[in-house]
C-alpha cells in the first residue's frame, strides 16, 4: 500500500517502542531518529494522521530526554505542537495518548519552564475518560495528585487501577501498573 500513511506510522511506533526498552544511549538515540524519519513519511503521506503526529511527538521528546536537559529544552514546543495536532484530529489515539503524553509533560516540567499541576491532572482526567482500561493513565493523575500533596485523590485514582479488570492489556504492562501503583501507595502512607 504505498499510498497509506499507516506502515509509516506503525514502523515509527516500533522504533519509539524498541528505543523505550534500549539500555544503550547509542540504541535509543538511533532508534528515536529513525521512528521520527518513518513518522515524518506518514505525515508527508497523510497530513492528517493523527497516529503520525502522535508518535513523531513522543520520539522527538525521547529524543531530547536522551540527549540532555539543554537539547531537551528546544524540544517542548514542536512536542507540544504535535500533541495538541493529534488532539484536534483524534484524541483516543493510543488509549487517550496524547492527553497522557501532555499530562505528563505538564507534570515532569520545572514550573520555570511551563510546568502546571492542574494542567497535568486536566490531561490525565482526560487521557481515563479516552482510555479506562489503560493504567499508565491512571498511575500519571495519581502521580500529579501526590505532586501537588492532594494524597487522598491519589490513593481513590490507585484504588480503582489496582481493582481495574485489565485482561485485555498486554501482560506485562499490567504487572508494571499494579507494581507502580503499589509503590505509589507506599508513598503516600510515607507521607
Amino acid at each position: 500500500f504505498p499510498e497509506s500513511d499507516r506502515i509509516f506510522w506503525r514502523l515509527g511506533r516500533t522504533y519509539f517502542k524498541l528505543g523505550q526498552k534500549s539500555n544503550s544511549e547509542t540504541e535509543k538515540i538511533h532508534y528515536f531518529l529513525s521512528c521520527m524519519e518513518q513518522t515524518k513519511k506518514a505525515l508527508n503521506k497523510n497530513t492528517k494522521s493523527a497516529n503520525g503526529y502522535f508518535f513523531n511527538g513522543l520520539c522527538n521528546g525521547s529524543l531530547g530526554e536522551v540527549q540532555g536537559i539543554w537539547s531537551s529544552l528546544g524540544k517542548i514546543a514542536p512536542f507540544k505542537k504535535d500533541m495538541e495536532t493529534t488532539l484536534s484530529l483524534d484524541p483516543s489515539v493510543e488509549e487517550g495518548g496524547p492527553h497522557r503524553a501532555l499530562g505528563n509533560l505538564y507534570l515532569k516540567l520545572p514550573y520555570i519552564l511551563g510546568g502546571d499541576l492542574k494542567l497535568s491532572i486536566i490531561h490525565f482526567q482526560r487521557a481515563i475518560q479516552l482510555g479506562p482500561k489503560f493504567g499508565e493513565n491512571y498511575l500519571g493523575l495519581a502521580e500529579a495528585y501526590i505532586e501537588s500533596r492532594d494524597f487522598m485523590l491519589a490513593k481513590d485514582i490507585l484504588y480503582i487501577l489496582l481493582d481495574l479488570d485489565l485482561s485485555s492489556q498486554n501482560e506485562e504492562s499490567v504487572l508494571g501498573w499494579k507494581t507502580d501503583g503499589m509503590k505509589l501507595l507506599k508513598i503516600i502512607k510515607s507521607q
